[in-house]
């Protein structure tokens, strides 16, 4: 498991890492449930059902941005107003 630490505006737990272009981005250390809706004829409600992701058998957690989750995240923005 990754090392945790925390972030420095709102204080949750986070996990650095490597963005595909290379960028260091946080992800909140939490693994993130993903729903897809199902809908049956007939029924005007549609399901939420957990998204269950597998690469060769193997179940894989998924984690978002901090930057999604952050009340502060503006204050990192490195686009200035």
């Amino acid at each position: 498991m990754p090392e945790v630490a925390k972030c420095s505006t709102c204080g949750r737990a986070i996990i650095w890492t490597t963005s595909p272009n290379g960028a260091r981005l946080p992800l909140d250390a939490r693994p993130a449930t993903a729903y897809y809706l199902r809908s049956e004829p007939g029924d005007p409600t549609p399901h939420a059902e957990p998204l269950k992701v597998e690469i060769a058998g193997r179940s894989l957690r998924l984690y978002v941005s901090h930057f999604m989750t952050c009340l502060r995240a503006a204050e990192h923005s490195r686009v200035r107003k």
